[in-house]
């Protein structure tokens, strides 16, 4: 249910359903390896092939007050196509190990759009071709004094974006970046500690790159930007470990991350686009502090971890400083009890804070339990799970964008109990070793 008002004044309420039906094809995944020794080097080559399409039917319906009544209707077909292969050498130098190797990755998408309504979201028509070659070094060194490793990752991307089958220059591109490594791990005593600095890319998601429209409701539509850039994570980290306690800090600088925006046109100011756009810089450090004894029967596992930015954000409402810190808390239980029974009880705590240009409003508590059995040398194990037993997993966020706030509560279905009868039969260990190529690119799909 939606109630709008204008100039402070009633204008119209409306509510609306929305259902989209996915027909998935038969998908293909197929990966060939190869892990052996020539002598002094070692071998590892990995070859995959991925294949998948669907079929996603929208419809959404409003039925509004004052104003007239919309059905909008749309047919969105995807197809998607990954080769990729990866070759990795190791061989031993003075008290250390070389590792090199190289990727290569081909990746195509075709998402057609069909609507059924072209007054209110237009059809459209994209291809996105992308051909990926990697290129990595790395070389680790016990030291009297220490572990120490260093590498570099040259990656190369020529990403080809298409409508109605015509190129698209503008929206087309070539990326060279550079990544180095650097990481340095020591002992103290009973203290282990690590320092490490690493450079490490994020690129769009395919759904992200879309110029697909999807209707909303009256006054807002969705879309994805073809123009957007990978973001790239500079990220100095320092770990730490002492008996069963174990601490992290991590300051990152994060350059063209992706933010969710709107936008109006001057022709019809009151309709906006929600879309991504590339955020200049954002700042982050991150803290964490843990302990995980062992005191009898009873195995704690207790966390509590905290997130601050510093982002402003410039609108043509406010200049706004989003900066207020995240506090999450952790406290896990397991009790190994007699006779094969297993207890735990969890606790998870997600405090207020920003994140991006979000506000997150709520508090949000989750408590689990679990009991659990097993039988005849661990082939069958019941157990008997209770989630969210307090039905907390609730939610609220506020999204700062040009000329709109937009507010969202989520209250998920989430309190459950569930009884899981397992049983093992011939069991062995997996004697799988290939390692994949390609992966961050199926991820993207």
């Amino acid at each position: 249910m939606s109630k709008v008002e204008k100039n402070n004044d009633f204008y119209d309420q409306w509510s609306s359903n929305g259902i989209e039906n996915r027909d998935y094809s038969l998908g293909h995944q197929l990966n060939l390896y190869y892990t052996g020794t020539a002598g002094k080097l070692g071998i590892d080559v990995n070859a995959d092939y991925y294949k998948s399409d669907y079929d996603a039917t929208n419809n959404t319906s409003e039925q509004s007050q004052e104003q007239d009544d919309r059905r909008i209707a749309a047919l969105n077909q995807v197809k998607n196509e990954m080769c990729a292969g990866k070759v990795v050498f190791t061989y031993p130098i003075w008290k250390g190990q070389l590792s090199f190797g190289g990727e290569y990755t081909y990746s195509n998408r075709d998402n057609n759009y069909l609507s059924r309504n072209e007054s209110y979201v237009p059809s459209s028509c994209s291809n996105i071709n992308e051909n990926y070659i990697g290129a990595f070094t790395s070389y680790d060194v016990q030291l009297p004094f220490g572990m120490l490793s260093a590498g570099i990752r040259y990656e190369h991307v020529d990403f080809e974006y298409s409508e109605d089958k015509q190129k698209i220059d503008a929206q087309s591109k070539n990326f060279d970046n550079v990544f180095p490594t650097l990481s340095f791990a020591t002992q103290f005593g009973q203290v282990q500690a690590q320092l490490s600095y690493a450079a490490t890319i994020q690129r769009p998601s395919y759904a992200d790159l879309s110029n697909n429209v999807f209707y909303i409701n009256r006054f807002t539509l969705q879309q994805g930007n073809p123009y957007l850039l990978p973001s790239i994570t500079h990220d100095i980290s320092l770990n730490a470990m002492w008996k069963y306690f174990q601490f992290m800090l991590s300051y990152q600088q994060k350059k063209d991350e992706i933010f969710t925006w709107s936008t109006q046109t001057e022709a019809n100011p009151e309709l906006s686009t929600i879309s991504y756009i590339n955020f200049d810089r954002m700042p982050t450090l991150n803290a964490f502090i843990g302990a995980s004894p062992t005191i009898g029967f009873w195995s704690p596992m207790y966390g509590v971890g905290v997130s601050k930015q510093w982002v402003n954000v410039h609108t043509d409402l406010a200049d706004l400083e989003l900066k207020k810190p995240a506090l999450n808390v952790m406290l896990n239980n397991t009790f190994t009890l007699p006779k094969n029974f297993l207890i735990n009880l969890d606790f998870t705590f997600q405090g207020k804070g920003n994140y991006q240009n979000i506000y997150m409003m709520k508090n949000m508590y989750i408590l689990n339990f679990a009991i659990s059995k097993s039988f005849f040398n661990d082939a069958l194990n019941v157990e008997l799970r209770g989630n969210d037993l307090f039905h907390q997993q609730k939610d609220a966020s506020r999204v700062y964008m040009n000329r709109l706030t937009a507010y969202q509560a989520n209250s998920y279905d989430s309190k459950e109990f569930a009884i899981t009868v397992r049983y093992r039969f011939n069991t062995a260990k997996s004697k799988y070793k290939g390692s994949g190529a390609g992966e961050s690119t199926k991820s993207r799909f």
